[in-house]
C-alpha cells in the first residue's frame, strides 16, 4: 500500500508554506476588518447625510410655508390670478419638499400620515380658494400648518435620534465582531504555528535519532527519514554513512580478532616456557634469574588480560545488536558475584554490607554478570585493608538503583566522566593494579541494556558508583 507523502520537495519551502499559512489567518481578519470598517463608514456617512437632510427639510419646509403665506398677504383682490399663480410656484416648491421629507421618514408610519395629512389640508383650502376665487381658506390654513410644524419636526427629530442609536449599536456589533475575528485568527495562527513547529520537530528528532544511532554505534538498523525531499536525501546519506562505519567496525573487529589471535599464540609460548624455566624443568636457575622469569611470566599474564579485555570492550560496542535478552534477578546476579569474590575480600578482611531488594531486569546474563563483577572488583580493589563495602539494589520508579560504595582514595571531580575513557588510570590509582578497561566495559553493557553507569555524590570517604537499570514491565 502506496503512503502518500504531504509534505512539500525541500526543508525552506516547508518552513515558507508553514509561515504562509500562519498569516493566512491575520490576512483574512484583516480583510474582514477593513470590509467591516468599510461598512461601518458608510453606514455612518448614511446617518450623517439623513441627520442634514433633516435638518436642512426641516428649514424648507418651514421656509416654504412662509413664503406661500408671504405670497398670499401681498394679493391683492385685483391681483387674484397673479397671487394665486406665485402662491401656486411656492407649493410646487412644498410639495416637493414635503415628498422628499417623506422619502427621508419612510420608516416611520407616523411622520408620513403626519405630512399626508398637512397636504391634504392645504390641499383642500387650495381647491377652496380656486372656486371662490379669495385666499381666505389659504390665509386661515396656512397658520395652523406652521403651528404643527414643531410637532412634525420632533418626530423627524426622534427618526435621527433612532438612526444615531442605530448607528451606535452597529458600532458596538462591528467592534465585538472584530475582536473575536482578531481573538479567532490569532487563537488560529497559533494552532498553525504549533502544528507547524511540530511537524518541523518531528523531522528534526527523526534526523537526532538517526545521528544519535550512529553516535552510539547502532549501526545494524537502516536509517530511513520521511519528511521533504532533502530531508529523505540525508537519510540516504545518512544511512550511506551508517554502511561505511559498519563496514570499518567490522573491519577493526577483525583485524583486532586476527591480532589477538596471533598475539596469543607467542605469548602462549612465553608464559609456557617462563614457567618451565621457573620450576626447574630444563635445570636450576639462580634467584636473579628466576626473577626475570617471574617478570616475565607476569608480563605474559598481563598482555592476555589486556588482550581479553580490549575483545571484551569491542564486544560491549556492540552488545545491545548481539544480546540475549532474559529475565534475571539482580540480587541472584549480585550473589553469584560476591561468591566468585570471596577469597579476595577475605585477603583484605573487608566487609560488605549488602541491602538488596528482589528485582529483576530483562538483560543478556553474561553482560550484566560483567557490569557487577566491574563494579565490586574495582571496589575491592581500592578499598583499604580492613575496610567496608556498602552494597544497595533498591527501586526508583521504573528503574533499578545498585549503588557500590567503598572507602578507598575516591576520585577528584575532574575526573568524574575521564575514568569511563579506556586505559584512563586516575591520580589515585598509583601503586594499583589494572589497565584501565573495567569501568568503560561495565558502562558500554549498561547502556546496552538501556540503563546508565555514573560516578555519583562522593561520600565523605571513597567512591560511590551509581548503576540504573529499567526494570522488567510486570
Amino acid at each position: 500500500m502506496l503512503r502518500m507523502n504531504w509534505y512539500p520537495r525541500s526543508f525552506p519551502r516547508l518552513i515558507l508554506i508553514g509561515y504562509g499559512l500562519a498569516l493566512l489567518p491575520l490576512l483574512v481578519a484583516i480583510g474582514y476588518v477593513l470590509f467591516s470598517l468599510n461598512a461601518l463608514s458608510a453606514q455612518f456617512q448614511a446617518a450623517l447625510d439623513r441627520t442634514a437632510a433633516a435638518e436642512r427639510l426641516k428649514w424648507e419646509l418651514s421656509d416654504n410655508l412662509e413664503h406661500m403665506d408671504s405670497v398670499l398677504k401681498r394679493t391683492e383682490p385685483n391681483d387674484l390670478a397673479i397671487g394665486l399663480a406665485h402662491y401656486r410656484e411656492e407649493r410646487t416648491h412644498w410639495h416637493r419638499t414635503s415628498a422628499e421629507f417623506q422619502s427621508l421618514a419612510a420608516d416611520d408610519a407616523s411622520l408620513v400620515a403626519a405630512t399626508n395629512r398637512f397636504l391634504a389640508r392645504e390641499e383642500a383650502a387650495f381647491q377652496q380658494a380656486m372656486r371662490e376665487r379669495t385666499t381666505a381658506p389659504l390665509l386661515a390654513v396656512l397658520p395652523e400648518l406652521q403651528g404643527g410644524l414643531p410637532a412634525v419636526f420632533a418626530g423627524s427629530q426622534k427618526l435621527v435620534e433612532q438612526t444615531r442609536n442605530g448607528f451606535a449599536e452597529s458600532e458596538s456589533t462591528v467592534r465585538r465582531r472584530l475582536l473575536s475575528a482578531l481573538l479567532s485568527a490569532t487563537l488560529s495562527t497559533l494552532l498553525i504555528i504549533a502544528l507547524a513547529q511540530r511537524m518541523i520537530g518531528r523531522l528534526l528528532a527523526a534526523f537526532e535519532r538517526a545521528v544519535r544511532r550512529l553516535g552510539v554505534g547502532e549501526l545494524e538498523r537502516p536509517i530511513r527519514l520521511g519528511g521533504t525531499r532533502d530531508m529523505q536525501w540525508l537519510g540516504r546519506r545518512l544511512d550511506w554513512l551508517r554502511q561505511r562505519l559498519l563496514q570499518l567496525e567490522r573491519e577493526r573487529t577483525r583485524l583486532l580478532r586476527h591480532a589477538s589471535h596471533e598475539l596469543k599464540t607467542p605469548l602462549a609460548v612465553l608464559r609456557e616456557g617462563a614457567a618451565l624455566l621457573g620450576e626447574g624443568g630444563l635445570g636450576p636457575i639462580n634467584a636473579e634469574q628466576a626473577d626475570v622469569v617471574a617478570i616475565m611470566r607476569n608480563n605474559a599474564l598481563r598482555l592476555e588480560r589486556l588482550i581479553e579485555a580490549l575483545l571484551q570492550l569491542q564486544r560491549a560496542g556492540y552488545a545491545s545488536a548481539h544480546m540475549k535478552l532474559e529475565t534475571l534477578q539482580i540480587d541472584t546476579a549480585l550473589e553469584q558475584v560476591l561468591v566468585t569474590h570471596r577469597l579476595g575480600t577475605r585477603d583484605k578482611q573487608l566487609v560488605i554490607e549488602v541491602q538488596a531488594e528482589a528485582l529483576a531486569v530483562e538483560a543478556g546474563q553474561e553482560e550484566l554478570l560483567t557490569i557487577l563483577n566491574n563494579l565490586v572488583a574495582n571496589a575491592i580493589k581500592y578499598s583499604p585493608p580492613g575496610g567496608k563495602i556498602t552494597i544497595r539494589l533498591v527501586r526508583h520508579g521504573y528503574f533499578a538503583l545498585i549503588d557500590v560504595q567503598d572507602e578507598g582514595p575516591g576520585v577528584a571531580d575532574a575526573e568524574a566522566e575521564t575514568i569511563f575513557e579506556p586505559f584512563f588510570r586516575s591520580a589515585s590509582s598509583k601503586g594499583v593494579g589494572g589497565i584501565g578497561l573495567g569501568l568503560p566495559i561495565a558502562r558500554e553493557y549498561a547502556r546496552a541494556l538501556g540503563g546508565e553507569l555514573w560516578l555519583a555524590t562522593a561520600p565523605p570517604r571513597g567512591a560511590l558508583f551509581r548503576l540504573r537499570l529499567p526494570l522488567k514491565e510486570s
